[in-house]
């Protein structure tokens, strides 16, 4: 898929390493996590949130990190190991981060994306942590230990912990598809699923008519259809999370984007189809020039992008009261969602995205970072050029590369920088990157090097 708004095929990588608090400052201590009726097939990755973004990122103490063998605890700031199923065994130098669990459920007859459940860390007490989705409500402050610790041991509680997954998951698909963030939708929905579980008597009636059933599972069921019916939520009520989401979101003062540049208007203002030609120059090919069309729908506040070269691939942009979400519609990478701020000053961060994703035998990892260069009334570039209000993105791209060769971890570093132009209402226009390349034909963003290679992409008028 070509690079267009955000960039999607790109090599590179960083050696992920635990990060935290200063070790000569703390004991490496061991905790137990567990996971509560949640399937271990479905977790893709357990983290603690260092900088409390909600957002497992490359540097945070990963479940999906593995260890050399000669790692001591002397070594290592933290790690995560699944020691059986279902259970972890945290070594770490602070307990009490917050922790997040991604979950992916592919079979899920509702909502097959990622999304990711919050969680408090531990406190200096607690030995042992369970991970479920209970447990979050609880630590988000919608239920009390109190509410619910009755249902935790009542009989068929496994039944129960699979009716409130199923529930979340369609609640999650009703309240992305009105165009809330998946960080959002999850704090919405166990929010409301909450005060549902209260009003329908989680804390003594459906504990009751479960124990009544005795086993019976054809009771069992009637029970927890009826409880179901009233944990997916209605239209209204997801209306209703969207007007809240929205009013927190605008919680600000009201002369603060006074003056800002609203970014929202510098992407396509109805549904189009944009044709783009490609130049390509390499320090050991020819330029190639191609051509290719961008399909964007816009319903509402959501744009879709797709090409027509026949991928798959899609993304989208949702436009709210004061954030813009993009969403990649890529299993490949390990974060498909990101949030950039609507109201914005010249020299303000526009697009920051971290993510990875294996190709072969290799990790990539790859940081992307823009910020909003300047507003221009023109522009004009080889035989191209535009007229109008028009914004420039500058965008620094970093990668690493990992790889293993001959028992010895390898990595190939590289970085470019792009300039991407954005016309008021048409979207991009063009999209500048002058790159030189090493004898290894490694990108490298040298101070003072002449260019011996470019990507250009111009939108045809």
């Amino acid at each position: 898929m070509k690079k267009r708004f955000w960039i999607l095929t790109l090599v590179g990588i960083i050696l992920l390493s635990g990060c935290g608090s200063s070790k000569e400052a703390k004991v490496l201590q061991q905790k137990i996590i567990s996971l509560v009726g949640i399937p271990q097939d479905i977790v893709t990755n357990i983290c603690q949130d260092d900088n409390s973004n909600g957002i497992c990122e490359l540097t945070e103490l990963q479940a999906k990190i593995t260890f050399d063998p000669k790692d001591t605890k002397n070594s290592i700031f933290s790690k995560l190991t699944l020691t059986s199923e279902g259970r972890y065994l945290l070594e770490t130098y602070d307990p009490s981060k917050a922790l997040l669990l991604e979950l992916k459920d592919r079979k899920s007859r509702h909502y097959k994306e990622s999304f990711t459940l919050p969680f408090n860390g531990l406190t200096a007490k607690e030995e042992n942590k369970d991970l479920s989705i209970l447990q979050s409500m609880i630590d988000k402050e919608f239920l009390a230990i109190e509410n619910v610790s009755s249902a935790k041991v009542m009989k068929n509680v496994g039944d129960f912990y699979k009716i409130l997954l199923a529930d979340l998951e369609e609640n999650m698909k009703i309240l992305t598809l009105k165009g809330l963030s998946v960080k959002e939708a999850v704090l919405g929905n166990i929010n409301e699923m909450a005060q549902e579980l209260i009003s329908n008597g989680i804390e003594n009636t459906i504990p009751a008519k479960m124990n009544a059933c005795n086993g019976d599972q054809v009771c069992v069921n009637a029970v927890l259809n009826r409880l179901s019916i009233e944990l997916v939520l209605t239209d209204e009520e997801a209306d209703a999370i969207l007007i809240q989401r929205e009013h927190e979101a605008e919680n600000f003062d009201p002369h603060e984007n006074y003056n800002k540049l609203d970014f929202s208007n510098y992407f396509p203002k109805s549904s189009v189809v944009k044709q783009f030609t490609s130049k390509e120059l390499s320090s050991y090919n020819e330029e190639e020039i191609s051509t290719y069309n961008e399909i964007i729908s816009k319903k509402g506040n959501i744009l879709t992008y797709k090409d027509s070269n026949g991928e798959n691939e899609s993304s989208s942009l949702t436009i709210n009261s004061n954030m813009l979400i993009v969403r990649l519609n890529n299993g490949d990478y390990d974060n498909n969602e990101y949030e950039v701020k609507r109201y914005l000053n010249i020299g303000e961060p526009t697009f920051n995205w971290r993510y990875s994703y294996h190709q072969g035998y290799s990790t990539v990892r790859v940081n992307y970072n823009c910020i909003l260069e300047d507003q221009l009334n023109n522009f004009s570039h080889g035989t191209y050029q535009y007229v109008g209000d028009i914004v420039v993105e500058k965008c620094l791209m970093t990668t690493e590369t990992s790889y293993t060769l001959d028992d010895n971890v390898q990595k190939v570093n590289s970085s470019r920088t792009y300039y991407n132009y954005r016309q008021k209402n048409i979207g991009e226009i063009a999209s500048i990157s002058d790159v030189c390349y090493n004898e290894q034909g490694v990108a490298e963003e040298t101070q003072g090097c002449t260019p011996n290679g470019h990507t250009y992409e111009y939108l045809e008028k």
